[in-house]
């Protein structure tokens, strides 16, 4: 049994540019997810698909293994799932690995503590369920409002309003964070998709779950990069 971890790292970021190489917390925002996969000892190789090469260079820094990405599959319009599915498609022949993990550089509070809880969450139960994310509170998406037009908006669940607004009261819900994406080979090349019913999770707290896609994020990341570290040593 062999495990890979990919981690997409386009070069092109119309709402932040250079956004993988970003500096955060005195290195670059890919180092953050790289450094993560790595010394959570989960997997037999680790590999950063890019059509960059800043990024695979940066990438052969940390020692791990990379791809280089066709025009074609560095679109705006090509989804991450997409670059895992090409990859295993085109590497699959001659190499035997049972199960794919995905960590998106645009999560770089996860610690390798997260990657490996869950690891083995997935190698615990995927017997019964072949794929996992790592996940966030979503809050409470029974209170949310459809947009219309001209300002108009309307309850998605009239009936929650009418029982209670306090959230404490509510079914929990959650949502992926980018932290991890974890599948079996066999079930991936089948579906395309780290997704389906149903589906095993990691629950991660919200600080480490921090997405960065705008420069304002990136700014807030710097911060709680800086309130981390000083709660990591108490």
């Amino acid at each position: 049994m062999s495990s890979i971890c990919i981690i997409p790292a386009r070069g092109g970021s119309k709402r932040l540019p250079g956004k993988n190489l970003h500096p955060l917390g005195g290195k670059p925002l890919l180092s953050h997810t790289i450094d993560a996969a790595a010394d959570s000892g989960c997997f037999d190789e680790i590999v950063v698909s890019s059509d960059d090469k800043d990024i695979l260079a940066l990438a052969q820094t940390h020692g791990v293994g990379i791809d280089v990405r066709s025009p074609e599959m560095a679109a705006d319009t090509i989804r991450a799932v997409e670059v895992v599915y090409e990859f295993l498609e085109r590497k699959l022949p001659g190499n035997n690995w049972d199960t794919v993990a995905m960590c998106l550089p645009t999560c770089p509070f996860r610690i390798k503590e997260d990657v490996k809880a869950a690891m083995d969450i997935f190698h615990g139960n995927k017997d019964r369920c072949p794929r996992l994310v790592g996940v966030k509170h979503a809050g409470s998406p029974q209170l949310a409002l459809r947009a219309l037009e001209n300002h108009v908006a309307e309850m998605r669940e009239p009936e929650a309003y009418r029982k209670t607004t306090r959230s404490q009261d509510m079914d929990t819900y959650y949502v992926p964070n980018g932290s991890i994406y974890v599948s079996t080979v066999e079930n991936y090349m089948e579906a395309r998709t780290f997704f389906g019913n149903p589906l095993l999770y990691h629950v991660m707290p919200d600080e480490r779950s921090f997405d960065i896609d705008y420069e304002y994020q990136m700014v807030i990341a710097e911060s709680m990069m800086g309130y981390l570290k000083a709660k990591a040593n108490g």
